[in-house]
């Protein structure tokens, strides 16, 4: 077979292999195991270290009780798995299954394709996504969540190009965009900031809010100390929505004055004129 074997108990079984150290196997075409107990079981494999595996052509494994599975995968460190194709895993007992996928850190998995994830028991099942921190987790697709135990995305739910940040948000429609403390968006394309915001008010009398800041303080007291967005299916009727206690607020229409009530007001660009409607009259007072 043309095969090289050094070392203790040492098997090359494969054309042009070649098998060194303590009982180490190389079965297959031009692969190569060394170290204590590695084994490869697929062409132009290589396993090093102590008990790791081989079993995808062209991959790699290295460290202790590692396995390369998938065809072109890299799997290094202790307990750690790459199943996908071209997968690479690395670190304590992390998992990249989806192809071309990169998982470090510890007990943190790539499910999804091409997606990476990194740190502490983190979960990317989106593809193309990235999570890292600490248990952040990542379902929609080319999502992104960073901090601790944030969630970017809904599997099949339209949660996809999400963003997660900070500590326990939720970014859970398209294109939405969390950052804080127990923060949740409610539909595409939001913004949410602060801690604690109120999802049940995220729409004003029917209108979307597309920037809400949460001043809440826990998770029963949820309050919104500013909204900002347009009226359902009219972009051109914007609003403003301020909190002035945590049972009432105050809606700034910016757009639409056919109805006015306390403490309306516009700007006027044209004539640099600010105007409040107040005592049943518009108040106004010049900038100029």
């Amino acid at each position: 077979h043309r095969s090289l074997v050094s070392g203790s108990i040492s098997v090359g079984k494969g054309y042009a292999c070649h098998a060194e150290g303590q009982d180490t196997t190389a079965s297959l075409y031009a692969s190569h195991a060394e170290g204590c107990r590695t084994f490869t079981a697929a062409d132009f494999s290589h396993a090093e270290g102590s008990g790791s595996i081989t079993k995808g052509i062209y991959s790699h494994a290295e460290g202790i009780e590692t396995l390369a599975s998938g065809s072109g995968s890299h799997a290094e460190g202790y307990l750690s798995v790459g199943w996908g194709l071209w997968s690479h895993a690395e670190g304590l007992q992390c998992e990249a299954s989806g192809s071309g996928s990169h998982a470090e850190g510890y007990q943190s998995r790539a499910v999804g394709l091409a997606s990476h994830v990194e740190g502490y028991q983190n979960v990317v099942g989106g593809d193309y996504s990235h999570a890292q921190g600490n248990e952040n987790s990542c379902s929609g697709d080319y999502s992104f969540a960073t901090g601790e135990e944030n969630e970017s995305g809904l599997s099949g739910a339209g949660g996809s190009y999400c963003f997660a940040s900070g500590y326990q948000t939720f970014a859970s429609r398209s294109y939405s965009f969390t950052h804080g403390n127990r923060v949740t968006s409610s539909i595409e394309f939001q913004v949410v900031h602060g801690q604690y915001n109120n999802t049940g008010s995220a729409n004003h009398t029917g209108n979307l809010s597309q920037f809400v800041v949460g001043a809440g303080l826990n998770q029963v007291d949820r309050i919104n100390a500013f909204e900002a967005g347009h009226e359902t299916g009219d972009v051109t009727v914007p609003f403003i929505k301020i909190s002035v206690s945590k049972s009432d607020s105050t809606a700034i229409a910016t757009g639409d004055f056919s109805n006015p009530e306390p403490g309306f007001m516009f700007y006027n660009t044209s004539t640099n004129y600010l105007y409040i409607y107040t005592n049943g009259a518009w108040k106004s007072s010049s900038f100029s």
